[in-house]
């Protein structure tokens, strides 16, 4: 996900742009990148075709860009239209009587312009990876114990309004939250914490999903049942035979998210029935994301997994068939939630929280790594491990693995 935040004035003659780029010139382009601009912190993935395509060009960087790298570029925004080479080309064939010079200024004052597909562009000068899209970070960009403590009851006063008598829930929807992946290895990603509730009521889905599309800067749902699965593609592709008005880009997907996104899954919806090849495949595909954090893409004739770090909440009616790192069933003694009450919170502790989350998210993904554990933890872990298989405490090493990340 490239996102623009300092894009400066339009330029509509093509010679300006060259003036403007002359004492450049020593610069050669080695990347050009195809993006979408974001319009929302909660961009809804289901209307990428109404959105405008822009090309980014980048000179003398060797940095690579991957997929779904959060980039802030300025430089000079040029939209313009463009004549098709083939169809110059066509034209210039047919006569012989004037230099192709000559042809093509003729040929260029003979065209209406408005009639002309238009290409927006910009010519970057300069550009930096983003962590984070979080605008509060950036004019506080640290945060004390005490407003982390006061932060985090604050957000657990919240999900203790959702789930009542449950606060065992309410600490690990806060861990899930602040998870992040910090250690791959081939077939598995360490420092995930994706979850899995069921038997919500209604009025509670509705609330969750209110207060975290409140909260988080980054946050797309999707919802799944066995029509969708069948009938959806979610794994991006791009068909490389389509040449024409740039059909042949790459196609988004509701998974196709930035990193450190969030992504509920609803599943409350799913029914019995029959899955068809497409159906496996996207199961198949949500499973790969869940215990690897890897999302395939398809480009035609090849596929290529490429890491992510998504956040992913599950919310089923009984445990869902796709994996996760924790099942809650939420249980109430009482009568069915039917009716929530929010704690009443400033605009100014709202923020905080806001605040809270990508710091300390970012805190643990910088910090906590295996190689700053010394040799005594190492052994207290490795003995506190064998003990625990002895008792039959654990089952796999995954259930280690899981206390592990719950721990840091």
């Amino acid at each position: 996900m490239l996102s623009f935040f300092s894009i400066r004035s339009s330029i509509n003659d093509q010679d300006t742009v060259q003036e403007l780029l002359s004492p450049l010139k020593r610069l050669k382009a080695t990347t050009t990148t195809t993006t979408e601009s974001t319009e929302s912190k909660t961009e809804n993935t289901k209307k990428d075709d109404t959105k405008p395509t822009y090309i980014v060009k980048v000179y003398d960087s060797a940095e690579e860009i991957l997929l779904n790298t959060m980039v802030e570029f300025v430089g000079i925004f040029y939209d313009h239209p463009v004549i098709k080479a083939d169809d110059m080309q066509t034209a210039y064939v047919k006569q012989t009587t004037k230099s192709f010079f000559q042809f093509r200024s003729i040929f260029r004052s003979q065209i209406d312009e408005d009639k002309l597909p238009r290409v927006k562009t910009l010519h970057c000068i300069q550009y930096k990876k983003l962590s984070h899209l979080n605008p509060l970070l950036h004019y506080q960009p640290t945060i004390d114990s005490n407003q982390i403590h006061h932060a985090r009851q604050m957000l657990l006063s919240i999900f203790e309004s959702i789930f009542p008598n449950d606060a065992l829930l309410c600490e690990y929807l806060l861990l899930h939250l602040i998870s992040r992946t910090y250690i791959r290895q081939p077939s598995a990603a360490y420092g995930k914490l994706s979850l899995n509730l069921s038997h919500l009521s209604s009025e509670q889905f509705q609330a969750l999903e209110q207060i975290l599309q409140t909260i988080l800067p980054l946050y797309s749902n999707i919802s799944i049942n066995v029509n969708t699965l069948n009938t959806t593609q979610l794994m991006p592709n791009k068909n490389v035979a389509q040449d024409e008005d740039n059909q042949a880009q790459l196609k988004r997907t509701p998974l196709q998210l930035p990193f450190h996104s969030h992504l509920l899954i609803d599943e409350t919806q799913m029914e019995c029935g029959q899955l068809t090849t497409l159906g496996l495949n996207n199961i198949k595909l949500l499973q790969d994301l869940l215990r690897q954090q890897t999302l395939k893409y398809e480009f035609h004739v090849y596929q290529l997994d490429y890491e992510c770090d998504i956040r992913c909440l599950i919310i089923s009616s009984t445990k869902s068939i796709l994996p996760s790192d924790v099942y809650i069933r939420y249980e109430n003694q009482q009568q069915p939630v039917q009716e929530i009450t929010f704690p009443s919170l400033t605009n100014e502790q709202l923020d905080q929280i806001r605040r809270y989350l990508t710091y300390v998210g970012q805190q643990i993904e910088l910090d906590q790594t295996v190689t700053n554990l010394s040799s005594d933890i190492n052994t207290h872990i490795q003995e506190d491990f064998v003990n625990m298989r002895k008792q039959k405490l654990l089952t796999s090493l995954d259930d280690f693995h899981l206390l592990l990340v719950l721990a840091r």
